[in-house]
């Protein structure tokens, strides 16, 4: 059920072929010319690298003939004797005023450590260099319960 009988009936199959043949040889050609044209791109982006690398270099030869490594060692030697000095006034800031000589830092750090040692006991009942001491208010040797210490009473 063709249009025309005298053409034969695989000629549109053969067109249909023949089409997808142009297609692909069309869309290889175009991906050839982006392959060209990205070539020249990659090389034109090497050129220009190429070229800002030796400007570069040219550049930082002159900055190495005005630098001299003896001028940064001095540079270097007057910062260090800066900072010792600085060192030593934040030396002489810190020390304390009124402050003997003699008094020794790892003495009252061991003072402190002793009494944070102490029991809360100790300091809340009677110190342990009281106990065994008599009590001062009991006369004579008087007995628990009898009024030892008061002071009779005047008549009026």
């Amino acid at each position: 059920v063709h249009a025309n009988p005298l053409l034969p009936p695989s000629l549109p199959l053969l067109c249909v072929v023949r089409y997808e043949s142009q297609s692909d040889a069309a869309q290889q050609q175009a991906f050839n010319l982006d392959q060209v044209s990205f070539a020249q791109e990659s090389i034109k982006d090497t050129v220009a690298t190429v070229e800002a690398m030796k400007q570069g270099a040219k550049d930082m030869k002159k900055q190495m003939k005005v630098m001299k490594i003896d001028k940064i060692e001095d540079v270097r030697d007057d910062m260090e004797d800066l900072l010792d000095m600085t060192r030593e006034v934040q030396d002489v800031m810190s020390q304390s005023f009124g402050v003997p000589d003699y008094v020794d830092e790892d003495d009252l750090e061991a003072e402190l450590s002793a009494l944070d040692d102490i029991d809360e006991s100790e300091l809340m009942g009677e110190p342990s260099y009281l106990s065994g001491l008599e009590d001062p208010m009991k006369e004579g040797g008087e007995k628990d319960g009898e009024k030892g210490g008061v002071l009779p009473q005047a008549a009026v």
